[in-house]
């Protein structure tokens, strides 16, 4: 991401960029390691956030904590090309990726 401007920050969202004059922007890839060393590649589609008013002003779609040790969330926006299972009973919970 460092070839982009970086921008204000909006709302929770803290690392965000100016993309205004880019012809084509390549949002970075983006891993979540999971207990068992299991590893999840986020489409691309799902790692920038973009919320109006400004154009052109797009934030990475992760939000900070205080505290690493803290849960993190796996939101919407890095949901949306993947499935969710879940295992109620075995009391887990698994991902597919492009099955959406």
């Amino acid at each position: 991401m460092a070839a982009y401007t970086a921008a204000p920050p909006k709302g929770g969202l803290d690392t965000c960029y100016d993309f205004a004059g880019a012809f084509f922007v390549v949002p970075p890839r983006v891993e979540l390691v999971l207990e068992w060393g299991n590893v999840l590649e986020l489409d691309r589609s799902g790692v920038l956030f973009a919320s109006p008013p400004v154009l052109f002003h797009d934030c990475l779609a992760f939000a900070p904590n205080s505290d690493d040790r803290m849960p993190g969330i796996l939101g919407n926006v890095q949901q949306l090309t993947m499935e969710v299972l879940y295992d109620v009973a075995g009391g887990a919970v698994g991902f597919r990726r492009g099955a959406c």
